[in-house]
């Protein structure tokens, strides 16, 4: 297995021991917008102004979208395996209650 890194020490290439190629590409800011796999399948993703991944589009896991709130941090995480099937969570605080739909962690 190799890897290639740009000048800017990005990833742009793997290769694994069977010949198996990943590609990446990234935007201006690093941010990576296209993850190819060795199928020539891309997974691809999406930013807000702000560099918040907001929507995450794999061919085998379908469309991921995210949602942030005021302060920026991960306020909800939705999921559509190419049907109407949604997980959602809440963050009350950083690091004390998440909400997974009906139930309750508390740490």
């Amino acid at each position: 297995m190799y890897r290639t890194y740009g000048m800017q020490g990005l990833l742009y290439e793997t290769v694994d021991a069977a010949g198996g190629c990943n590609r990446f590409a990234y935007d201006g800011a690093g941010r990576p917008l296209i993850i190819e796999d060795a199928n020539n399948s891309p997974i691809e993703a999406s930013y807000n102004g702000f560099g918040h991944k907001i929507q995450v589009d794999d061919p085998n896991q379908g469309i991921t979208r995210f949602g942030y709130n005021t302060l920026g941090e991960l306020y909800s995480q939705t999921y559509n395996y190419n049907q109407d099937i949604q997980d959602c969570f809440l963050f009350i605080t950083k690091t004390s209650k998440i909400v997974f739909c009906s139930m309750t962690y508390t740490y």
